[in-house]
């Protein structure tokens, strides 16, 4: 007997959103699994990236972003993080995660880890090229002895 002729048809159907309204309830992958899903295919698994396609080191660089009072806003609008249709919530603990593991050395004794609520914020305001600000950072960062160069 299927499931249909046991619920009945007009049951099938409210089944079937029940279903589906319960998918997004599935939890988010782990920060670990995410950034092997997500970053590793261009950053590779040790975050060390590659000069060929100029995909930059997540070590030595990104921790450096937040010394810079734009650098939080230039994490939360990298191309391959912001697009990659994670939820805020999900891409949080993910850069937290990148920077927790990787940037430690160059990271600021204040910095905060990111919110999803934060990133929500950050990612509704206009950037409209990413290589300029990263351009505009590395360049103010470099007058204090920071090479952000890879």
């Amino acid at each position: 007997m299927t499931l249909t002729r046991r619920i009945g048809r007009s049951n099938s159907l409210v089944l079937a959103v029940v279903v589906a309204s319960a998918a997004p309830c599935i939890a988010a992958d782990p920060p670990a699994v995410s950034y092997k899903l997500y970053c590793s295919g261009c950053h590779l698994d040790n975050g060390m990236g590659a000069k060929l396609g100029q995909i930059p080191p997540i070590p030595g660089l990104t921790g450096h972003f937040l010394k810079h009072p734009k650098g939080r806003m230039y994490l939360a609008h990298v191309p391959g993080f912001s697009n990659s249709g994670l939820p805020t919530a999900q891409l949080a603990p993910l850069l937290n995660y990148v920077l927790e593991l990787w940037a430690t050395n160059e990271l600021p004794p204040e910095w905060k880890r990111f919110t999803g609520d934060e990133l929500d914020e950050l990612q509704k305001l206009k950037v409209d090229d990413v290589a300029q600000l990263r351009q505009e950072i590395a360049t103010d960062l470099a007058k204090q002895g920071i090479d952000l160069r890879f």
